[in-house]
Parts: structure tokens; sequence; C-alpha cells
């Protein structure tokens, strides 16, 4: 009895012993910041190149000013449709008002009727002075003829014709110069009324193609709704999604790529309260890019990828992003040391969907663990 007794305390305290060394080595296990899978999940770290780059969906387009109405109104004709090509000035659309303008009537009315008037006046004057001119003749004629008293009267005649004839030539450019006073008058009074009667006009700003029309008679209209647009297909830039300035401006550089090739691009400035405007009235707003070359082989309605570059680096540190963890500011990885997990701080660089730049912290090839 005493000997099963004496071997069953030995037994107690070979496992207290036991005990004790398990939580001997708990207590020196490092303290692992975030769990990592098993022993295997590993990745190497090695030289590489990185780029940090957004891509946006863009499209080509053609070079397009769309054009509205000065004023509120009712639509009476529409001169075009889509496809139709124009010249800059053509009239695109009128407005009721505009369309039954009398006053604009009436002043080029009076404006023709002017300039025939004019017309038959001068040429009453002209007809006079060639009579005169030819009385003349006819008098320096006579005087070679003729000598004595008779000589005297002629030449006498002749000068008063002179006379008459520069009296006559005066008056006629005394004339031409009124009319011209009045021919002004009237074409500024025009003026006034056409600049007035341009708000019921839609007319082309440039030479191109009628690429969108959304009135036809009868359609009630605002001031500035864009109701027709013009688009010149020899003037190409780029939509895309709606990039702020901010975003735009930190980048190194900015292009598009298309078929392997890339074409540097510059972002258009565009008016916050508009883009605000349009979030807020549910329309999707857009960023707009010229590019930087004259001449790019693109075809318009092509989709191509709009590529904010943020940063690169070349020969540079790298692993996926799913190997290194940050908590309070710090960088870390569990880098694997025959076998241990070992928690080793890193500096981060270029970081972008897949890689992450180590500038220090591990050298190549320093094997670490990856999160799932």
């Amino acid at each position: 009895m005493n000997k099963k007794v004496h071997i069953l305390a030995c037994l107690c305290a070979c496992m207290a012993l036991t005990a004790c060394g398990k939580q001997d080595d708990a207590a020196a296990a490092p303290e692992l910041l975030t769990p990592v899978m098993s022993a295997g999940n590993t990745v190497r770290a090695e030289i590489g190149d990185i780029d940090n780059t957004e891509i946006y969906t863009a499209e080509i387009i053609p070079y397009t000013e769309e054009l509205s109405f000065e004023m509120d109104g009712e639509v009476d004709t529409v001169y075009v449709k889509e496809g139709d090509r124009v010249k800059k000035g053509d009239r695109l659309a009128v407005l009721t008002a505009g369309a039954d303008n009398q006053e604009q009537k009436d002043i080029e009315n009076e404006l023709d009727a002017a300039k025939k008037s004019n017309a038959v006046e001068n040429l009453a004057l002209t007809y006079d002075i060639k009579i005169l001119k030819l009385e003349k003749e006819l008098l320096q004629d006579k005087v070679k003829k003729t000598s004595g008293k008779e000589k005297k009267e002629t030449e006498k005649e002749l000068e008063i014709k002179k006379a008459d004839i520069t009296i006559a030539e005066q008056n006629l450019l005394n004339q031409k110069e009124m009319q011209e006073i009045e021919l002004a008058q009237l074409r500024r009074k025009k003026k006034l009324i056409n600049d007035d009667s341009a708000k019921y006009y839609i007319t082309s700003t440039m030479d191109g193609i009628v690429s969108y029309v959304g009135i036809k008679k009868g359609r009630s209209v605002v001031t500035g709704e864009s109701v027709i647009a013009v688009s010149d297909e020899g003037l190409k830039y780029i939509r895309g999604s709606f990039v702020n300035s901010s975003t735009y401006l930190r980048a190194k550089r900015c292009y598009i790529k298309y078929n392997g090739n890339e074409y540097e691009v510059a972002m258009r400035a565009y008016d916050t309260t508009d883009v605000t405007d349009m979030l807020e009235s549910d329309i999707k707003p857009y960023s707009y890019y010229d590019f930087k070359e004259d001449r790019v082989s693109i075809n318009i309605g092509t989709y191509v990828d709009l590529c904010l570059e943020d940063n690169s680096g070349s020969n540079v540190l790298l692993l996926p992003v799913n190997a290194v963890y940050t908590d309070d500011e710090i960088s870390y990885v569990y880098k694997n040391e025959n076998g241990r997990r070992v928690l080793t701080e890193v500096k981060k660089g270029i970081v972008n969907s897949s890689y992450v730049e180590i500038v220090s912290g591990l050298e190549e090839g320093d094997e670490v663990y990856v999160k799932p």
C-alpha cells in the first residue's frame, strides 16, 4: 500500500513539473499582434519595379460645344438634325418670339428701301453730270470754230458750264456722304435690334457636325439649357470618370494607354459648383482631358485606360500587400527564422493594390508569412 502511494506521488510530481515547463515556454514566446497562417504560407522579399497608378475608364470623343438659348421661350423652328454639317454662324434654331420679330423685319425693309432710293438719286445726279460734260465738249468745239464777239460769249458759257459740273460733282459727293450717314444710323439700329433678337436664335459657334438635337417645334426651353451640340471631329479629347483636382495634381504623371502606347494628357479645369449641382441632381459628372500631342491616331468612340501615376520605383525590394501588417502607424511582418515567426518592423515606401515597397527592415530573399 505504501509502495502504491509513493508511485502515485511521483506521478503527480512529474505532471506538475511538466505543466510548469509549458507555462514557462508560453511566457517566453513572442506575442503575435495579428494571427498568421501555419508554416508553409510564406513568400520571399524580391527585387522588382512598382508604381502606384490609379486606372479609370475613359472614351475618346470629339471636341463638342453645347449650345443654348439666351432666354426662355417656345421653339418655333429647328433648322438642323443630328448628322448635319454646319458652318460657323449658321442659324440652328429659333424661338417663336424671334420668328415673329416685326421690328427686325421693319428695319431690314427700311434699310433695303434706303439703299434703293440712294441708288436712284445717285444715278440721276450722275446722268446730270454726264449731260453737263457733254454740253461742255460742245462748247469747247464751238469756241474753236467761232471768233470775235461770238467766241467770247461761247467762252463765257464754257466757264459757266465747267462751274456747273464742279458744283454737280460736289453735290454728288455730299449726297453720298449724307446717304452713308443715314445708312450707318440704320445699320446701328439694325445691330441693336439684331443683338436683342439674337437671344431668340441659336447659331453655330464653329464649323462642324451637329451631334445632338434635343428640341423640336413647340417645346418650351429655359435660358442656358443645352439643347443642341456641334462637334469638331478633327479635334479629339478624352472624357473619363470624374477625378477631383487634388488627386490629379498629386499625380506625378497623367496619361492614357491604348494598344501598348501611352499618350500624355492634361485635365481641363472644372467648376466645383457645377459638379456639386450635378451630384445633388443625381447626374453623373465627368472629367475631361486634352492630348498634349497635336495628332493622335485613336478613333473617336474608342475606350481607353486613363492612368494617374502617383509614384514609381525601379529595382526596389517588394512584398505582396498581404504580407505586411500595420498597427498604430507601425508596419511590420512576421519573418520566418528557422521555422519561428519573428515580428520584424519594416518601413514602407510605394504601395499599390498588389505590392508594397520595403525601404528598410528586410533584405532580398528574406522569407515572411502572408495573411490568408
